[in-house]
């Protein structure tokens, strides 16, 4: 053996040995960059490649919530939801400080004949994060089709509030079952 391979060995070695070393104790920075990979496939509309992407993040990091909510959130725009449910309850497991998690997931729910079970993931987020006018809208969704009315108002002057957008096919309706009790004073 010539000393240049046993440089080369040795470099290759100490390289192998740092990277293993480097993951050992960051294993979440490997998983967010798996995850960063899998949300560009995701924009560039390969749903197959983040989700190959999601599941590396998840073997990176198994103890990770954004590998979980990742596979999740394209399970749902599959519209697979009983394969999301499964990842969303994963991801809030891993992390009860999620509040995309919840969101996503009662959203999830109220595509499905499961939409009660969504109220208590809403509260959960909007607990969370108060000032995310997305939540709001989110709740005067579920209160519209729940037909709790001046509840979903309730909500959609919230989510204006705090400058969320509602969609105006989502107010007309709104308005065709309830006018806006705001405009009645």
């Amino acid at each position: 053996m010539t000393w240049k391979t046993i440089f080369r060995s040795s470099l290759a070695i100490l390289l192998l040995a740092a990277w293993v070393g480097a993951g050992a104790k960051e294993p979440e920075n490997y998983a967010k960059g798996a995850a960063d990979m899998a949300w560009i496939s995701f924009q560039r509309g390969d749903l197959d490649g983040a989700m190959e992407r999601f599941g590396r993040a998840i073997k990176l990091d198994p103890q990770w919530a954004g590998g979980y909510y990742g596979k999740a959130y394209i399970y749902s725009q599959r519209e697979e939801f009983e394969l999301a449910f499964d990842y969303y309850r994963k991801a809030v497991e891993l992390d009860p400080g999620f509040a995309r998690a919840y969101s996503d997931y009662a959203l999830a729910l109220m595509s499905t004949k499961r939409a009660p079970e969504a109220l208590p993931l809403l509260l959960k987020a909007q607990q969370l994060e108060p000032e995310n006018g997305m939540h709001h809208a989110r709740l005067a969704l579920y209160y519209f089709l729940a037909g709790k009315y001046a509840k979903a108002w309730e909500h959609v002057h919230g989510a204006e509030a705090l400058h969320a957008e509602i969609s105006e096919n989502f107010l007309r309706s709104l308005r065709s079952r309830m006018p806006d009790p705001r405009l009645d004073i």
